[in-house]
């Protein structure tokens, strides 16, 4: 699995990073509970940051290997589940929107 997510790195990501891009991806590596945070904060600020794209190819990564294949496929649920759990959602992106707003001037200065 690291093997191929280093492929695709190496193929897709030839230009080099900016320094405020390579802060933002050490400060993920120093403090990778901090990653959902800075995700949801870089959905917004910098939908195209390195970060995010380095997030999908490891997502596409995770969701064509058999093992993991099947978190990436929804649960069957009614109605009622559906609306908890994505009122669940919401509240959950905007609390990680905000604690990574926070830390995103931080995270960009100083990795």
């Amino acid at each position: 699995m690291a093997e191929r997510y280093a492929r695709a790195h190496a193929m897709l990501f030839t230009e080099p990073p900016s320094s405020s891009e390579v802060a933002l991806i050490e400060f993920c590596r120093k403090h990778p509970r901090s990653v959902p945070y800075l995700d949801a904060a870089a959905g917004v600020f910098a939908p195209q940051s390195l970060l995010r794209k380095k997030l999908l190819v490891l997502s596409a990564v995770l969701e064509t290997t058999p093992r993991f294949a099947d978190r990436f496929l929804p649960e069957p649920s009614g109605t009622g589940t559906l609306v908890v759990k994505l009122t669940a959602l919401i509240a959950t992106a905007a609390f990680r929107f905000l604690v990574g707003a926070a830390l995103w001037p931080l995270a960009r200065r100083h990795g």
